[in-house]
């Protein structure tokens, strides 16, 4: 945060001012009342998260806790909600409530978090919540030789099998294939934003091993 001139607590509040301006161009451009109450409840999970993950011992937190974890802190789950709202599409209440779309948001925004912690990796790890980052969880706790390599291999392996399982999912209603190809969008769209924003320095293994996969 230093390195920008900005304090912790001012970037919260920067992003939740920018939240409620987002919310109010929201509600115009809701096409119904489902699209925006599904975003408001976004907003306000992320807002209300709790981050006591972060008082505790790493060692002592599982892998699904920590993912658990990132699927609200990562925020994914939120912009997936803005995206639909910003197009102006209307889906019903049903679609968005649907078990089958709880799947894939999960997915995706699981998705979204593991490649973010690949290719952020550099930058987080020497963070002070740098074992909130899911490759050096992987390093440090889960693999033997403490390796980086068998770390990103075991991450990828996960984005893997979130994208083979969300080949599986099938379904006829035109508002969930719209939500689907919605979320396709912004998973396949992160990796050219990856190769291409300044703050990510592992371009070279970005493309080698993830885009080609």
């Amino acid at each position: 945060m230093e390195e920008y001139g900005l304090s912790g607590i001012s970037v919260v509040d920067g992003c939740c001012r920018l939240l409620a301006i987002g919310s109010v161009i929201a509600r115009m451009k809701a096409g119904n009342d489902a699209t925006y109450d599904w975003y408001v409840e976004e907003c306000i999970r992320w807002e209300t998260h709790s981050y006591a993950i972060r008082e505790r011992n790493m060692k002592d937190v599982s892998i699904q806790e920590l993912l658990e974890h990132r699927y609200v802190e990562g925020a994914c789950s939120l912009f997936l909600s803005m995206s639909v709202v910003f197009s102006g599409v209307q889906v019903s209440h049903e679609a968005i409530y649907h078990p089958v779309h709880e799947t894939l948001k999960r997915k995706a925004s699981l998705h979204l978090c593991l490649l973010n912690d690949i290719t952020s990796y550099d930058r987080e790890v020497d963070s002070v919540e740098g074992l909130q980052n899911f490759v050096e969880y992987q390093r440090v706790f889960c693999s033997l030789t403490h390796n980086l390599e068998d770390a990103l291999n075991k991450t990828i392996k996960q984005c893997n099998e979130i994208m083979d399982a969300w080949k599986e999912m099938q379904t006829k209603s035109e508002d969930m294939k719209f939500l689907a190809k919605n979320a396709s969008r912004m998973m396949l769209g992160h990796i050219p934003w990856a190769l291409t924003a300044p703050r990510y320095n592992r371009d070279e293994f970005l493309i080698s091993r993830i885009a080609l996969q």
